[in-house]
């Protein structure tokens, strides 16, 4: 338990609550960083054959996943991270419980995983909205760049690393 939320490695059939987590976050906390249809289809790009793939990643052993949860409310937060190219993948927060804790409790669960699997360092594409957040936990910035939606469109991020072969 950290906090008021409780870590746990995610199980492949706790995918299905992903999505809806994915979508409250992304079009609450971008609002105005992002244009609208970015930010749309950024929402709606973690269902079909993509949560296919993360279950499929997630029972084979590719992507690792934790979920931070409340007794309460449930699941309100996730991130997975891909051990063979040491990147966080994905991490979002449900924006009813931003500024409690569980994005940091999440993400440091997610680098305590990393190091007890013997990874150095984590990589990363944030958006620019959670760049501050990484920072805060010890990422730096290696450059600007973009990420290239399914349509084609893209979107500005920032790609970070955080070296992790020592403690915090």
């Amino acid at each position: 338990m950290t906090g008021e939320f409780q870590i746990v490695g995610a199980e492949p059939e706790a995918a299905g609550s992903m999505p809806r987590i994915q979508a409250r976050a992304v079009r609450a906390m971008t609002e105005g960083v992002y244009g609208a249809a970015v930010l749309e289809e950024w929402a709606s790009s973690l269902t079909g054959p993509h949560l296919v793939g993360l279950t499929e990643r997630m029972r084979a052993g590719t992507e690792a996943a934790l979920l931070a949860a409340t007794k309460d409310e449930g699941i309100v937060g996730f991130g997975s991270l891909i051990p063979a190219s040491s990147r966080l993948r994905t991490f979002y927060v449900d924006p009813a419980f931003s500024g409690r804790g569980a994005g940091s409790a999440i993400l440091l669960a997610l680098v305590e995983k990393a190091r007890g699997l013997g990874l150095t360092h984590l990589s990363l594409g944030s958006s620019l909205n959670a760049v501050a957040l990484y920072q805060r936990h010890g990422f730096a910035i290696d450059r600007e760049g973009s990420y290239v939606l399914p349509s084609g469109a893209s979107m500005r991020c920032v790609y970070m690393t955080k070296l992790i072969a020592g403690r915090n």
